[in-house]
Formats: structure tokens, sequence, C-alpha cells
């Protein structure tokens, strides 16, 4: 198969459903004949035939394939990012692997494998603990274990990434031991000291006791300290020391104090402030470092209306993350974030938070901050910014018309697991359809099966209430979540695009010259500030707004407008907007007051961007009333 025909596999995989073959030619850019012929290709190549076909609704995957183009996709690190990931962990669970041995489990060449562990090296390492040695065709990966362990945990968050709170997803990265084993043992420590966590932090703690499980069956320890840290009189520690006595008891480890305080540490969030320095040096003048860290989540209050001052694990985190930062300057070291094009395209919004709080820091303390490190900062945001997501709860009526005691324990399981997402507003034993109208709840969870005419979620769960009915309700939420989301952006969006700043054929041969054309007639209308282009090339200059796919979405981080609006013009020709080539511009100019319309809109548009077949579509709609229709449809 070429490669052609290996993505149309790959798309079919993505869309889990039937599509039309006119969409696909889109996506691919050829003809439907050449589609046709592709896919009678790929059905004569593979056994059985992949592809099912139908005259009224198109192509699709036979259901039966599915595990089948897994294997065929995903068993084999196919990009140069899952090739470094592959050998990174390979080399993190042995102490030196052949070149030979990786170039037969990755399926590349010599030279492929040796171009990855340049990348690795200049790119996946920190600057300073870790190196990666290649000698007489040996290679391994030496350094202190902390930084081993940071990095081992960061490539396992990446493999859970929206399933981060779905622990059958964590416990899945740990074959060699049970960790819902470890989780009940870690329940029944805190019990027994008194001491509790919220249930949206136990994901984290299982990581991290997943992690140093892991690295010390490979005999990787932190080293011992004569250090009698206070920390042990706390009530964490005891926690800590508890559990990772149990667990020795189950598995043959030795697990020293530093592992126990790591642990302990981690466990107390923002208390452990009190056991390190809580300032940082720079340029001969000392900054608070929780004062520092408060500025920055105020300055994103005041920009977003997001408060995240209250997220202790944040503060936490941003003062510990800006300690090792302003050692990075002082040393004049830096690290380079190979995520940073993903967390731009992926999450616009919070990198924008990040690229205000590193303003602020510029502002405060003089530290000029790189897009890297704005990219690192985005990543503690993001964190923060899906908890506040989630505290808005939804209304749930559940309906147990089973055994009182069994119906308890169901219920209590899902106020522990959904605690931060829903609001059980009642529990009723029997369906009368004018009793639910009135309480009018967001979700139904029954143990029966309910037919009813009322437009609301239900979900039908067992009494005895299994790992399928949680990733049911987990992915109902989120169905109801893109829902709110797409109701908020129509209501919003239609007021915020007008007409007479959408043009189809603009004329511009710089970035400069395409937003000094766009802005001029908003500032005569009186919509923007007449120093508007001045503030959007401010922001320009922390990070271009221009993205891979072909469009640039230029905005102020401080200055307001006068009215929210959205400025459209699709280029004449292509032009040249920071690292990328742009054939279309989204002006935005949104006022503080309506700064939650910018999070629906970036929330939206990136759901949009990533169908292909609804951006390819997108794209060709060069006149106003098309393109309102393309983005608004389903």
């Amino acid at each position: 198969m070429n490669e052609r025909q290996e993505k149309i596999i790959s798309f079919l995989d993505q869309k889990k459903d039937w599509v039309k073959g006119k969409d696909i030619a889109l996506v691919m850019h050829v003809t439907t004949r050449t589609i046709r012929s592709d896919i009678e290709t790929i059905n004569n190549q593979m056994e059985d035939g992949w592809i099912e076909s139908s005259y009224q609704m198109g192509y699709r995957l036979h259901i039966e394939k599915k595990a089948l183009t897994q294997t065929h996709t995903n068993g084999i690190p196919q990009t140069p990012k899952e090739r470094c990931d592959y050998i990174l962990k390979k080399l993190l669970s042995v102490r030196e692997s052949h070149i030979s041995e990786l170039c037969e489990q990755v399926c590349a060449s010599i030279y492929t494998v040796e171009q990855d562990l340049k990348t690795i090296r200049t790119r996946m390492l920190p600057d300073d603990g870790l190196d990666l040695i290649y000698k007489k065709g040996w290679v391994s990966l030496v350094g202190d274990e902390y930084e081993k362990r940071r990095l081992f945990k960061r490539l396992l968050m990446e493999e859970v990434e929206e399933n981060f709170f779905n622990i059958d997803c964590i416990a899945k990265l740990y074959p060699e031991f049970d960790l819902y084993r470890c989780k009940d043992l870690m329940s029944s420590c805190m019990k027994a000291h008194g001491f509790s966590v919220r249930e949206m932090e136990v994901p984290m703690i299982l990581m991290h006791v997943g992690v140093a499980l892991k690295r010390m069956m490979l005999f990787h320890t932190i080293e011992e300290t004569n250090d009698d840290s206070e920390i042990e009189k706390t009530v964490e520690y005891a926690v800590a020391n508890d559990l990772y006595d149990r667990i020795a008891k189950l598995y043959p480890l030795k697990v020293n104090k530093n592992e126990k305080r790591q642990l302990a540490l981690l466990l107390m969030g923002k208390k452990a402030l009190e056991f390190t320095d809580n300032t940082i040096d720079y340029n001969g003048k000392k900054f608070e470092l929780d004062q520092l860290t408060l500025d920055m989540l105020q300055s994103i209050y005041l920009h977003f209306c997001v408060n995240m001052k209250e997220d202790e694990e944040l503060l936490r985190g941003l003062s510990l993350h800006l300690k090792s930062l302003v050692g990075r300057m002082n040393n004049n070291t830096s690290i380079t974030n190979v995520y940073l094009d993903e967390i731009r395209w992926k999450f616009p919004l919070i990198f924008d938070m990040a690229v205000c709080a590193g303003e602020t820091l510029k502002q405060t303390t003089g530290i000029n901050i790189s897009q890297d490190e704005i990219g690192f900062l985005a990543l503690h945001l993001g964190a923060s910014y899906n908890k506040i997501t989630m505290t808005k709860r939804y209304r749930c009526l559940l309906f147990f018309p089973n055994d009182q005691a069994l119906s308890s324990l169901v219920i209590d399981k899902i106020r522990n697991q959904f605690e931060e997402r829903i609001n059980i507003i009642g529990i009723e034993k029997t369906f009368e359809e004018k009793k639910v109208k009135d309480m009018n709840p967001d979700l139904i969870l029954t143990t029966i099966p309910l037919t009813h005419s009322l437009n609301i979620p239900t979900v039908n769960i067992s009494i005895f209430y299994s790992p399928e009915n949680e990733a049911e309700i987990f992915s109902c939420l989120n169905k109801m979540d893109k829902e709110k989301g797409k109701k908020d952006f129509v209501n919003g969006i239609k007021n915020l695009i007008k007409k007479e700043y959408f043009y189809d054929h603009f004329p511009a041969k710089s970035a400069e010259e395409a937003l000094r054309k766009m802005i001029d007639p908003l500032v005569t209308d009186g919509l923007v500030p007449s120093n508007y282009y001045n503030s959007i090339l401010e922001r320009e200059k922390f990070a271009p707004t221009s993205f891979q796919v072909g469009f640039a979405l230029p905005h102020a981080l401080n200055c307001d407008v006068n009215e929210s609006v959205i400025s459209i013009a699709f280029l004449d020709q292509p032009i040249k907007w920071g690292e990328y080539t742009v054939e279309f511009v989204i002006l935005l100019g949104i006022k503080q007051s309506d700064n939650a319309l910018l999070g629906v809109f970036f929330d939206w548009w990136i759901q949009l961007v990533s169908d292909p077949i609804r951006f390819t579509r997108l794209k060709r709609q060069k006149n106003y009333e098309s393109f309102m229709h393309a983005i608004l449809e389903e």
C-alpha cells in the first residue's frame, strides 16, 4: 500500500463511522475516482477486505478489523516522536541496550535510530542530571535518579492524556504489579492515620507511586541521606511510611527514607513549601515565591476572568517550577520543550494564559523567558484550568429501585468518583416524567431500563457498578461538556463575526500589513483603541499566533477593546507569519468583560480545525454566508 492508502485506513479508523467518498477525497486532495481505486486496492491486498462500502452512506472500516488496524499501526512506533518515546522508556527500564536490538524493535535502520538518539540527547533530556551514552553499539541512559523518575513520569503522563482521571488507564501502565491493590492499601493507610485527599488527586499520587515502584524494582533507588528531616514527624510521612512498608511485603524491594519523604511531600500539597526555601535570587535581588506566583495568577484573573488563586496544588507546582527556572537562568542553561507546538495547537487559551504569566514575571523580576519555558508554564496552568472547568457540576438524578444497602454502595462510589463533576439532586425508586421535569436534572443515572420523552442524557448502569459503567458516565459527561460548549459558541459567534469585517479577497504581503489593514477599520468604527495594532505586535513577539495548518489567530493581551468583534480575512496569496505560512487570518478583539467568550471560542475552534473534513470545507468558503454555515454546522 502507498502512503495515501495507509492514511485512508487511519482516517476511517479515527472517524469510527460512515464517511462519504467525496469527504475522503476532500481531505486527501484527490478525486472520488482515486478514492474508489485506493479502497479497491486496500481490499484486494488485505485479507477478507478491510473497508465496507454503501452507495448511500459511503465507506467505513469493518468493525472486526478495527483491532487489526491498531495492531497494524500502533504496535510499532510510527513517527519520530513515537520512536524516541519508545527508546527512552526502554532505556529507563534496562541498564543498556544494543543499537541493533533497538532497530529491530522500532523497525528502523541504524541511521534512523542514530538520528533519534541525537534528538533525544539534544531535545528531550534535561540540560543537567541525565545523559545518553552511545559507545561501541551500546546505548544507555545515565544520571540522577530523580531526573530519571521525572522523565519516566512525563512519558507515562503522555500515554494517559485525556484519560488521566481514569484509574484503569494508569493501572495498565504498570503490568509488573497490581496498582489497584496499591490504591486499596493507600486508602487503608490514610484511613488509619486520619488523613485524606480529594478524589481528583488520587491519579497523580498513584502515578508517582507507580513510577517509584517500577524504578525500585529495577534497583534504581534515590540515594539515602543522613538528613533527619522534620518531614518524618508529619502525618503525611506516616502515611507514606506505612504504605511503602505494606507494599514491600508484597514485592521484592526495599524502600529507603528518601523514597518515603518524596511521597510525603507530594501528599502535603502546598504545605511542602514549609520544608523548602520560599525565595529565589535573580540578578542580586530576592523574590518571595508565594507572592510571585500569586501576582502571576492575579494577572491571569484580570485578563481572562479565570481564578486559579485558590488552587494549592498549582501554587506549589508553580513555585517549585519557578525555582528550577531561575536556577536555569542563573546558570545560562535552557530546556527545549518538544511539546511546544502541540500545546499551542491544542490549548491556545492556556498558552495565552502562560504568556500573560510570563509577562508578569518579566515585569516583576526582569526574567525574560523563552517560548519553551512559556510552554512549561502552560502545562501547570492547564491542569488547574481543567479542574476549574470540571467543578461546574451537572445536576444528576439517580434511579435505584434495588436493595437499599446495595444501592448505597453504588451511590457512594459514584459520589466519590464524580464529585467534581456532578451534584446528586435526588435518588428515586420510580420514574414519573412530570416529577422529573420539575426537578430539572442535567443527567439521569439508572439501574433499570428507562424509556422517556425528555431531552435528558440517560445512562444505564449495573447494580454492581462495573468499570465499564464508570467509563460510560465519564464519556457521557465529556459529551455534555462538548454540547454545552457548542451552545455557548453558537450563541456568541453570530454576534462576534460581522459581515462588514469579513474579507474574501484580501491583499497583503506580510503579517504586519495584514494586521494594519484589518485593524484600521475597527479603529475608525470605534470598536478597538488606536494602540490595538501595537498591542497585537507585542503579543506576537512572545509567540507568533500562526499555526501549521495555515491560519493565524492574532489578539492582544494588555489592551481592552470597546466592543467585542472578530474580523476574518482570506488572503489573495499565502504569507509568512512566524514559523508558518498562513492562508487566512482570524483577528480577535474581545472585551475583558466578555473574556468567557474567548475560552468558548478557542475550545470550539480547536474542535473544528481538528476535524479534517470540516476544516477543509471551511477553508473553501470564501464568502460570509457560506463561512458562517461551515463554522456552525454539526
